[in-house]
């Protein structure tokens, strides 16, 4: 059987809309497997799919799971996050020197 070819740096980019930095910053992160080739970077496609399609489930693991058809229900006491860094009011300095507090575009 004949396996797909892997992706070079460039071509993987051009398929995900992206730039070269991008896909190395996911290669150097570990997010994206690789293997080299001499001093060529390339990327399996099996690789690529997973990374694609996270969620698709392989045949042997289907049959390991059972379903009820049904769907989860909300957690009513569910955990409220915190804001994200940076949304609370910061100081600025004032023309005077002092500071001052002003909202954020809200």
């Amino acid at each position: 059987m004949l396996a797909e070819r892997p992706y070079t740096v460039a071509s993987l980019a051009r398929r995900w809309g992206c730039s070269e930095g991008a896909v190395r910053a996911r290669i150097r992160s570990g997010e994206l497997a690789y293997f080299r080739i001499g001093t060529l970077i390339r990327i399996p496609a099996a690789e690529v799919e997973r990374v694609e399609c996270p969620n698709t489930l392989s045949s042997d693991s289907e049959a390991d799971m059972q379903s009820s058809g049904q769907m989860a229900k909300a957690n009513v006491g569910a955990t409220v996050l915190p804001p994200p860094i940076g949304s609370e009011r910061r100081p600025r300095p004032a023309r005077d020197g002092g500071a001052v507090i002003l909202p954020l575009g809200r």
